[in-house]
């Protein structure tokens, strides 16, 4: 016992120094990002240039540390540490197309697995044919993701961007990314948007639906959906409308945001019990969702 309140203590002193840090690179961020606002208002082609010079000093890498419980089970617990970087650039080509990418490295230690995640196996005699037990994953994760971009600035101030993402980590997963979106203003005051996203991905190395029987101690499975293989395909309508764009009573701007977005998932080795099919036997799990967002922010 005093040992786990020793690795408790240092955790979360772990823990304080990283959202330390962590305030510290927002606000620097924050502050580049203010500057490059600023000068694209302005429609300086260089001062554009040089406070993307700046945001993309600002982005630095961040250690963070996390304290897991689980409801309900009072001897439980669990701790990881994750490290990463970020590294951007970009450049002008004209005034009209900008191009940028961005390295991005992350590595994860600890218990990295869902305290409530769990796998199927079979199980005859149990209802339904399976039971059920804890997800077991490695406790070590790095991955590695390369993000291009392109912004081209259309006429009446309207653009389009296309990106395309690729990761990879050293569980097996390797995802492809595409998306793309316009930006269209009418007026001063409103922005309309619309994207069209595609990701598709190969599954991780230890990924099971279904075990033939209760797992192993030492071994790892998983039956979490996002670490499957998978392809999803998204459409997004949004505006912003500046409802507010002069001083007032003490608030310097108002804006109203909103997204409606529609998406479909298809996966191809994670299986849909709802079929009530025999173990094993139930089709690929497909759907899709509809979600709204909307949300407001004033400026002081």
């Amino acid at each position: 016992v005093t040992k786990a309140e020793d690795e408790l203590t240092k955790a979360e002193k772990v823990l304080t120094k990283a959202k330390v840090k962590l305030t510290k690179a927002n606000e620097e961020l924050t502050k580049a990002e203010d500057k490059l606002t600023k000068a694209k208002e302005r429609g300086d082609a260089e001062d554009v240039a040089s406070a993307r010079k700046v945001v993309n000093t600002a982005i630095k890498g961040v250690d963070t540390a996390q304290d897991l419980e689980r409801r309900g089970d009072a001897t439980f617990r669990g701790t990881n540490e994750r490290r990463g970087y970020v590294f951007g650039v970009s450049h002008l080509l004209t005034k009209r197309l900008e191009l940028s990418a961005t390295m991005e490295g992350r590595t994860a230690t600890g218990y990295l697995a869902d305290p409530y995640r769990t796998v199927r196996y079979l199980a005859p005699t149990a209802p339904g044919g399976y039971a059920r037990q804890a997800e077991r994953v490695p406790d070590q994760r790095s991955s590695d993701a390369l993000t291009l971009r392109g912004r081209y600035a259309l006429a009446g101030d309207s653009s389009l961007g296309v990106d395309y993402r690729y990761y990879k980590d050293n569980w097996g997963i390797a995802a492809h990314t595409f998306a793309a979106e316009v930006f269209y203003p009418l007026g001063e005051s409103l922005l309309l948007e619309a994207q069209l996203r595609h990701h598709r991905q190969d599954g991780a190395y230890f990924h099971q639906d279904l075990l033939a029987s209760r797992g192993a101690a030492t071994g790892f499975y998983t039956r979490n959906p996002a670490l499957s293989t998978l392809q999803a395909t998204g459409a997004s309508l949004g505006f912003q409308w500046k409802f507010l764009q002069r001083r007032w009573k003490g608030i310097d701007g108002g804006t109203l945001f909103g997204r409606l977005e529609h998406r479909r998932q298809r996966y191809d080795d994670y299986l849909d019990v709802r079929s009530g099919l025999a173990p094993g036997s139930e089709p690929p799990y497909r759907g899709s969702t509809t979600q709204l967002q909307l949300g407001a922010s004033l400026q002081f």
